[in-house]
């Protein structure tokens, strides 16, 4: 959540930012009008002259020249040094803005939430480690749709970079279930590292998805019961089970 607030935060700054620059181009903008419609006496060709010096599409017309020659030039040079000011402001504000798009904006995870959003009969994994690694690992090459929630920026984004489908954010949050498309999902696999987590978890998806299989790695036997109680389908220690294949291949080698 942590991530998500100061993103916001980061967004409210670029709006009153952009904000600031187009009250800045409208005010100069303004007065390049008004000194262009004193000098053509004519509100309507003043506004025309002043957008089009802005945007280099000046045309011909006489009223230029008769401007010239009828006007002060000092007062039609101050209009264009206006409007220059103007349009270097306006190019500032298209330049700072494409920047502060491409900075800001994510677009792999925008990609992540709107596949995810889309995900249907797939598996939810709350949790990267080691162990979720090889599970993702294993789902990709059997062509299983999955999707990975992870309160970790950082892993993240590398996991972008790897092409799964990820989500920052906090899986015992009901919200991040949802673009993870928890409720429509076949399987979900939790491997919070927390037993508090991982109950908190279990109960928050059993509610949104009574029908999901839920399979829980967990650290000890001790918290067995209380993740089993709180309505986990299947616990996994996954040093168990290791322990038991080396048992079972040295027997078989004896």
């Amino acid at each position: 959540m942590e991530s998500k607030l100061q993103r916001a935060e980061e967004e409210s700054v670029a709006v009153r930012t952009i904000l600031l620059i187009i009250l800045i181009s409208g005010g100069l903008i303004a007065v390049s009008v008004f000194v262009m419609s004193d000098i053509f006496e004519n509100g309507y060709v003043g506004a025309y002259y002043s957008l089009a010096v802005l945007f280099d599409a000046v045309g011909y017309y006489p009223t230029v020249n008769v401007a010239f020659l009828t006007r002060d030039f000092y007062q039609f040079f101050a209009m264009l040094v206006i409007d220059g000011v103007a349009r270097i402001v306006l190019i500032g504000f298209v330049i700072a803005t494409v920047i502060e798009f491409a900075g800001r904006v994510n677009l792999k995870y925008r990609m992540s939430v709107l596949t995810a959003r889309k995900l249907r009969n797939h598996v939810v994994i709350c949790g990267y480690s080691n162990f979720a690694e090889r599970l993702a690992r294993d789902l990709s090459r059997l062509n299983q749709e999955f999707v990975i929630i992870e309160k970790e920026r950082s892993k993240v984004d590398m996991l972008h970079d790897l092409g799964y489908t990820a989500i920052d954010g906090d899986f015992t949050n009901e919200a991040f279930l949802n673009e993870a498309s928890v409720r429509s999902a076949r399987a979900v696999v939790i491997d919070s590292g927390s037993d508090f987590e991982d109950a908190v978890t279990v109960i928050t998806i059993k509610r949104m998805n009574k029908n999901a299989k839920v399979i829980v790695r967990v650290k000890n036997t001790g918290a067995l019961v209380n993740v089993m109680r709180a309505g986990a389908d299947q616990c996994i220690i996954p040093e168990v089970l290791a322990g038991e294949e080396v048992g079972e291949q040295i027997l078989s080698i004896a």
